[in-house]
């Protein structure tokens, strides 16, 4: 019995001093995070007022706070956070690699500093010490390359050559370009080595429901330049190539598709049609967008074809519900490429709001200001994208439709289609490549009427199972 009290005094004895190391070392470990470690939130809001995104096309996304990384060089204390993280199949299909952090510090003053590094790591196929998730400006042991230090307006700060880990004594200047034109001329007496950076942008479907397999919608590439100049020295004189960069970046676009009958035959044949590519399946560079397509009410009226439901754009999610499916054929193509425009209208404009899309449609945001759009599902934001459309996707949606219907009329018999949901806007008419097309109500009629023969003799869908 006394034995047993003592067993059980040991292990409650054990438990106490096992408990009270935990918290020796969390309070121990809490401590050290708030000593070394530069308050992320601070520098998030600091990035957010300062960075210049129009300065750095290259940078598309945030930096990847939970990877930031803690370092120290003496009694300077700093924070490096990348923007990407380097992925195995970049390293396999390159021979040299470029990445860009985030680097912030606390200046006497109690102010964040913050400056964008760019690594430029050469012969990485020959190096393989190199870890990139742990590269550090002042720490260089297993570097060969250049590493690049901006401002937040990329402003160059310096430019640093390392050779095997050891920093060259001879000065270099850097210039980006989108092409290799300002590569031609070579100074005899200077040396250029050239960074060469080939970005992959791959968008694909998937169904989270179906776990269907991932299929690739479409892939653009994006290259880009920077030359490192030294002059003088005993430099060798020429271009040399420093090294290719390929980085993948992969958006995953989530597709629901709940419709059934005829719209499913419908959209699954509009999947090669090149309207289809820019609209519903091309919402480039919006991971976090998502797109459900269904049969059923759901609209402000019941004798709406179909509708963009965007009440939850500010989570990504947008829904395109499909009331009444008419003949079947040709005019439900249309109504669900007409609705594909609204919900890419719905993404770009949410992006653009958020200063992530930096292109400028300036007919879109015109009638946006004018209707003093909110891009919700209001009437203003309504006009403002119908009329959008008037101006630019009638003849557009009147060609893809005349292709399901195998071109069997010329192109005015499918014009109607173009104008079906927007027949109370644009009336004067309409660009044609970028040339203004006049058009009164009389061409409008025999539009329709055109239109009326095309539906009574296509075979387009007509065999649906």
């Amino acid at each position: 019995m006394r034995k047993r009290k003592i067993v059980n005094h040991l292990k409650k004895l054990s438990l106490f001093l096992m408990i009270l190391g935990l918290y020796n070392c969390q309070k121990e470990d809490a401590s050290f995070f708030e000593q070394t470690i530069v308050n992320l939130e601070k520098v998030k809001k600091v990035y957010a007022s300062e960075f210049n995104k129009t300065s750095f096309p290259e940078i598309r996304n945030e930096p990847l706070w939970d990877k930031a990384n803690v370092f120290f060089n003496g009694d300077d204390q700093y924070v490096e956070v990348p923007y990407r993280i380097v992925k195995q199949r970049e390293l396999a299909k390159s021979s040299s690699m470029s990445i860009d952090y985030l680097v912030a510090r606390v200046n006497s003053d109690n102010t964040i500093k913050l400056e964008i590094v760019h690594y430029f790591a050469q012969d990485i196929k020959k190096n393989k010490m190199l870890d990139f998730e742990k590269l550090s400006y002042n720490e260089t042991k297993n570097f060969h390359g250049f590493i690049t230090k901006y401002d937040l307006n990329k402003n160059v700060i310096s430019v640093d050559r390392y050779i095997n880990g050891v920093k060259s004594e001879e000065s270099y200047s850097v210039k980006n370009g989108k092409n290799s034109a300002l590569l031609s001329k070579v100074n005899e007496d200077c040396i250029d080595i050239i960074e060469e950076t080939v970005t992959e942008y791959c968008m694909f479907w998937y169904n989270p429901i179906t776990l269907d397999e991932v299929e690739i919608i479409s892939c653009t590439y994006v290259q880009t330049f920077n030359t490192y100049t030294s002059c003088g020295g005993n430099s060798n004189s020429g271009n040399q190539t420093g090294g290719v960069t390929i980085i993948s970046v992969d958006e995953y676009f989530e597709l629901i598709n709940n419709l059934t009958g005829n719209a499913k035959c419908v959209f699954e044949k509009l999947k090669e049609l090149e309207l289809y590519k820019q609209t519903i399946n091309k919402f480039e560079n919006s991971p976090n967008y998502h797109l459900t397509l269904s049969n059923g009410v759901g609209c402000n009226s019941s004798t709406d074809e179909a509708c963009t439901d965007a009440s939850d754009i500010q989570n990504g999610r947008l829904k395109i519900n499909i009331q009444n499916e008419g003949r079947g054929t040709l005019d439900l193509a249309a109504v669900i490429l007409h609705e594909g425009i609204h919900a890419e209208i719905y993404r770009y404009v949410d992006q653009y709001k958020k200063g992530l899309d930096p292109n400028n449609r300036a007919n879109l945001l015109y009638w946006y200001k004018y209707y003093k759009a909110q891009n919700t599902n209001g009437l203003s934001t309504s006009a403002a994208q119908h009329q959008h459309m008037a101006d630019n996707f009638v003849l557009p949606i009147a060609n893809a439709i005349r292709t399901l219907d195998n071109d069997k009329y010329p192109i005015d018999y499918y014009m109607g289609f173009g104008w079906d949901g927007l027949r109370r806007y644009g009336y004067d008419g309409y660009y044609d490549n970028g040339n203004w097309v006049s058009l009164n109500k009389d061409q409008s009629t025999d539009y329709y009427n055109k239109q009326k023969i095309v539906l009574d003799n296509t075979d387009f869908n007509k065999n649906c199972e």
